[in-house]
């Protein structure tokens, strides 16, 4: 037992130092059908949240059709930019009934442990997400800031 637990607690470790970047995935992950990708991301799932073969096609489908939807609905970046506030608060209203609908489903597909297990994956995504978001902001504004002091010596 204690074997196996050290075990366990190296292959996390490992994993752990090895895990890369988000940009870093999504890079690489861009040249992937919208198949492989919920591929890999099912995987995932399975692996931490331990799912039935049942569920796993069931989080496959519901993974590829979210990944295929939100591929269609991508705008350019300048499509984004020219957007109406109007627009801009109709994207928003929909982006977020589709997320209600497919933690919905989630939660019909997943057990309640299972479901809690997720939704706390998901809050961890989120925060880690928001932490390297703030992270680059300060980063930019210590650039400004810096930018701005040279301008000022050399007048």
């Amino acid at each position: 037992m204690k074997t196996m637990l050290s075990a366990l607690m190296a292959l996390c470790m490992s994993l752990s130092l090895f895990a890369q970047d988000g940009k870093e995935v999504r890079e690489k992950m861009k040249d992937f059908s919208p198949e492989q990708i919920a591929t890999i991301k099912t995987k995932k799932m399975v692996l931490s949240l331990d799912l039935s073969s049942s569920q796993e096609s069931k989080v496959y489908d519901l993974l590829l059709a979210q990944i295929k939807d939100r591929k269609d609905k991508r705008l350019s970046k300048e499509a984004r930019e020219k957007l109406s506030s109007d627009q801009r608060y109709a994207l928003m209203n929909e982006k977020l009934d589709a997320q209600i609908a497919f933690q919905r489903k989630m939660n019909s597909i997943l057990d309640d442990k299972q479901y809690e297990q997720w939704k706390k994956n998901r809050k961890r995504q989120k925060m880690a997400k928001k932490h390297k978001w703030n992270k680059k902001r300060k980063q930019a504004k210590k650039v400004k800031a810096h930018k701005r002091q040279k301008m000022m010596y050399r007048n």
